[in-house]
């Protein structure tokens, strides 16, 4: 369902903005940034299912909009291959492995210290999304510009 609502939240940007796709996917990642701290902090069971409700909603945005984004910069004879590449770096820095090692990681820290370390992994996921957004924002503001191949044209942005 959130992919479906960042589908059409893309698109409706899209056709006013250039940038539009790219907004979406900002916005969820600033929503997923914002919930991380609910989870990693709330011991209460509602405010985690709405904080996990807030981060799906965000990744739906983020996810919704990824493709039709590099697309609007990539030429349409490399897309193919801009297709492969995104699949492989998602797999290779994704949930292939970082989730059972963070899993291990958990397991482990409970035996050895009786604690858990995934409120932790949470705190440093809010760091790394806070890094992405500052990359994202800049890579539009910045190369957008230069590397759009979509209908609209850069000044109505």
């Amino acid at each position: 369902g959130w992919l479906f609502c960042g589908d059409l939240f893309g698109d409706w940007w899209a056709i006013r903005v250039f940038s539009g796709r790219m907004r979406v996917q900002i916005i969820g990642i600033l929503c997923c940034t914002s919930v991380l701290w609910l989870i990693r902090t709330s011991h209460y069971i509602l405010v985690l299912k709405l904080a996990f409700l807030g981060f799906r909603f965000g990744t739906g945005l983020y996810e919704a909009n990824i493709w039709t984004s590099a697309f609007d910069v990539i030429d349409p004879v490399a897309r193919a291959t801009a297709a492969g590449l995104l699949n492989v770096i998602s797999a290779l820095l994704g949930n292939s492995w970082i989730n059972p090692l963070i899993g291990q990681l958990n397991d482990y820290s409970l035996k050895q210290s009786g604690t858990l370390v995934l409120p932790w992994v949470f705190q440093g996921l809010s760091a790394v999304t806070l890094v992405a957004i500052i990359a994202m924002v800049l890579n539009m503001k910045l190369l957008l510009p230069y590397d759009y191949r979509g209908t609209l044209k850069q000044h109505e942005s």
